[in-house]
């Protein structure tokens, strides 16, 4: 697990948390994060903002559209504009955010969470969302 003072200033990080299932998505807190991570002097690549975005153009998300949404979500981690992630709370029960996890450490990503922890299970066990 990394600590997010280790973080430089001016990396892009990109959030990660629950969404399926919660009131809005869960997007109130990723705004959220991202206006404190921004203050903080951090780049920011929110998927919420992403999805939102698709949403003023007339897309509506239904859930036979998961994997492809994911698969977007994974490719900008993988992709050089994102230096790590930022994990909100909740990411324990949320296979999307497993998956984002799982991207970032097979990228050597740094993860940093929400909720400090004095430990993160290993990679190996997150394999089955990858």
């Amino acid at each position: 697990m990394d600590n997010l003072n280790n973080a430089e200033i001016g990396d892009t990080l990109y959030i990660s948390g629950p969404m399926t299932g919660i009131t809005d998505y869960n997007f109130p807190q990723f705004f959220k994060w991202q206006c404190m991570l921004e203050q903080s002097g951090y780049k920011v690549k929110n998927p919420a903002l992403h999805d939102l975005r698709k949403m003023w153009k007339g897309w509506v998300y239904d859930d036979s559209m998961w994997d492809e949404v994911i698969a977007e979500d994974c490719a900008m981690i993988e992709s050089n504009e994102v230096d790590g992630i930022f994990v909100l709370k909740g990411w324990e029960g949320s296979r999307g955010a497993l998956m984002e996890i799982a991207t970032a450490r097979k990228c050597n990503k740094p993860v940093y969470y929400e909720e400090v922890r004095k430990s993160c299970p290993p990679v190996e066990e997150y394999r089955d969302y990858n």
